[in-house]
């Protein structure tokens, strides 16, 4: 028995120092301690551990220290590392996918840095290379899918690290294509909710941070990128709908609290080298010419908004033409009313006017003019000499820019006895009617009167009426009062100082 244990404590202090490379059976128990070398074939399975020729140990060995050499195989439930602090490395390939244990959350990490002043290490994923013409391997992120009765998919958050301390920014995200080689092209970037087939799709939103004490709230820019020939189109649509309305376009800026809000600019952009400028066109979309698919085109409207407060003026509107350089023409500016439809239908109209006074103020002033030059531009009114043209409305005196006054004005002479009435012209044309035979007079006052305005002056009624020569400032033909019968007509034109009988057209009973 001496003998024996002897032995057993020799082997075991052999065993310490020694690489096992030949076979080992044992029926008691296998304990390995110290550094040691196992070569060859190891297998670790549920009954133990199994060499190349077959020797197993049924009880796992404890506290071992060493290098395998050779091939390891672990079946069963198996378990790498007892703490936090154990540390486990692969140096090999890892031939198989990574699967976590159901129903436990778990993550995948670098852990942080713990050194003074040191940056934390990256963590990439990233899809192999392909070989020859073979493409690169894909980089899938997806979320697990929902319950099969009511369950929610899951979401996806990809979050930039935090700044911390001092005045530090949080980190950028950046979602970058892939690079083409030769003329082939960069990849595409695509965000889009999942497509549906009977319920909504999702939305998709594009939104900078908040700020809640101070700062600015980060831009947007959404932008097509340079080019050396052709820069790319930027498309701004909803998307069509086959039984409802399609979805609205709404470009606003946001609301001021103390300080202005803010602008919109749309304008294409600068060219050089014998390039056009680009156009703007504001457009509403008519119909597909099917039956019954379209009621009334859609409106344009510009307008700006009320001041709500004492003693600020209105935002202006202004529609500027552009200027044409060296022998180029300056742009025209044409407002053309629709066209009527089928017949019987009136053509659409066009209307300038200006504001309503705000209650005891003047209303706006509608001017129409021809552009200065060597040769001032002319205004036309009316497309050809058959066409109408109305200045003025009920009680509205229409004057035109120059001394040319048009309109319809009516003067009634006192019935209370024979006397001399003052006329004030605010129109061409004034119809009067007389009450008393041969005494009723006329004297013309020169008030508003501009330099070459015409006065055109009829007597309507069966009584006459005097145009007094004798009065101020009119000068008649042969300076004696001009006698106007019924539907007799005398012509005058203001020379600046009087009123000058350009003709008179009598014996019109």
């Amino acid at each position: 028995m001496f003998s024996l244990l002897f032995f057993l404590l020799s082997f075991q202090q052999l065993f310490a120092v020694s690489t096992i490379s030949s076979n080992i059976a044992t029926e008691g128990t296998l304990s390995v301690t110290g550094t040691s070398t196992l070569s060859g074939l190891v297998t670790v399975g549920a009954s133990g551990i199994k060499f190349s020729d077959d020797t197993t140990q049924t009880t796992a060995a404890t506290g071992f220290t060493g290098t395998l050499d050779g091939n390891l195989t672990v079946s069963g439930n198996s378990t790498l590392g007892d703490a936090a602090t154990d540390t486990i490395t692969f140096n090999g390939v890892v031939n198989s996918g990574l699967t976590f244990i159901k129903e436990v959350a778990r993550t995948i990490q670098i852990a942080d840095s713990t050194s003074a002043n040191t940056a934390g290490p990256a963590l990439t994923l990233k899809g192999a290379a392909g070989s020859g013409a073979a493409a690169g391997g894909a980089l899938n992120i997806t979320a697990g899918a929902g319950g099969t009765t009511s369950g929610t998919g899951g979401a996806v958050s990809i979050t930039s690290g935090a700044g911390a301390g001092g005045n530090s920014a949080g980190g950028n995200i950046s979602i970058t294509s892939g690079l083409g080689s030769g003329t082939s092209a960069s990849g595409n970037i695509t965000i889009q909710s999942a497509n549906e087939t009977s319920a909504n799709s999702g939305s998709v939103t594009i939104i900078s941070g908040t700020t809640t004490d101070a700062g600015t709230t980060g831009n947007v820019t959404v932008q097509s990128s340079n080019a050396a020939e052709t820069s790319g189109d930027l498309t701004l649509k909803t998307g069509d709908s086959s039984n409802g309305r399609s979805g609205a376009i709404t470009l606003g800026s946001g609301i001021g609290v103390g300080l202005d809000s803010g602008d919109i600019l749309i304008e294409t952009g600068l060219t050089a080298v014998w390039g056009d400028t680009g156009d703007i066109r504001l457009r509403v979309g008519g119909g597909t010419g099917g039956v019954g698919s379209v009621r009334d085109s859609g409106d344009i409207e510009l307008s700006i908004g009320p001041t709500d407060s004492s003693d600020f003026e209105g935002g202006q509107i202004t529609l500027a033409a552009g200027e044409g350089n060296g022998t180029g023409n300056g742009g025209p500016i044409t407002i053309t009313g629709g066209g009527g439809g089928e017949t019987n239908t009136a053509g659409g109209g066009v209307t300038i006017s200006g504001g309503v006074d705000g209650g005891t103020g003047t209303g706006g002033t509608v001017t129409i003019r021809g552009g200065a030059g060597d040769t001032n531009g002319d205004v036309t009114i009316g497309a050809t000499n058959t066409n109408q043209v109305n200045l003025g409305a009920s009680g509205i005196d229409t004057r035109a820019l120059g001394p040319l006054v048009f309109g319809r004005q009516t003067l009634t002479m006192s019935t209370a006895g024979a006397a001399d009435e003052t006329l004030t012209p605010t129109t061409t044309y004034v119809e009067v009617t007389g009450q008393d035979d041969a005494t009723d007079g006329i004297d013309i006052s020169t008030t508003g009167a501009a330099e070459g305005q015409l006065l055109i002056i009829t007597n309507i009624s069966a009584t006459n009426v005097l145009i007094k020569a004798d009065a101020a400032n009119v000068l008649v033909s042969g300076g004696v009062d001009r006698t106007l019968t019924q539907n007799d007509t005398i012509v005058l034109i203001f020379t600046g100082n009087d009123w000058l009988e350009l003709s008179f057209v009598g014996d019109n009973a």
